[in-house]
């Protein structure tokens, strides 16, 4: 049978392991697309021809995908988002544009909001994946990630996971748009 044991294989490749008093953060040891993730997992030819499509229609196929986040910069059409992918008791986090995504994270439990906050923070100081501050962070899952927890400086759990005041918040006002969606515009 054809990708028989993929969740098993999905998470080899995230082999640095953060323990929090929450759950778990795996990373990844080098930026890892998600086209090189599912490449990495296959295991026959018949499995990479099954690959053939956009690495991100794939992963839909087989898993319910959300979007958490949207970040917009100054550009018309510069716009990310950071969605979670969800396989038993672990989630995924991936973050790209429409062409190409990041398997950035993985968080367990998958329901534990502090560990999808830590990996946001992680990634608003990452400077390969977002070499600028976004203009705009649209937050479409705020029981998961909320705007205030997102990016208070001092948080010690992010001090202790990230590295302490290099992992800070954007600064700037909050604009609450929607009751259900909460977006900041950097200052």
């Amino acid at each position: 049978m054809s990708w028989e044991g993929i969740e098993e294989r999905l998470a080899k490749p995230f082999t640095h392991k953060i323990e929090l008093s929450s759950g778990t953060v795996w990373l990844t040891e080098d930026d890892l697309t998600i086209e090189q993730w599912l490449i990495s997992a296959a295991e026959s030819d018949e499995e990479l021809r099954e690959i053939n499509i956009p690495a991100i229609n794939f992963l839909q196929n087989l898993w319910p995908i959300e979007p958490l986040a949207d970040l917009r910069w100054s550009k018309p059409f510069d716009k990310r988002s950071v969605l979670s992918m969800r396989i038993h008791q672990r989630a995924y986090i991936l973050f790209g544009d429409r062409f190409e995504y990041h398997a950035i994270a993985a968080v367990q439990p998958k329901h534990e909001a502090s560990l999808y906050r830590a990996v946001f923070e992680n990634l608003l100081h990452n400077h390969h994946l977002m070499p600028e501050r976004p203009v705009v962070v649209k937050i479409r899952r705020p029981d998961l990630i909320s705007i205030p927890e997102a990016c208070t400086p001092g948080d010690a759990l992010l001090k202790h996971a990230f590295g302490g005041e290099n992992f800070a918040g954007l600064g700037g006002p909050v604009d609450w748009m929607h009751p259900g969606d909460q977006t900041r515009r950097a200052g």
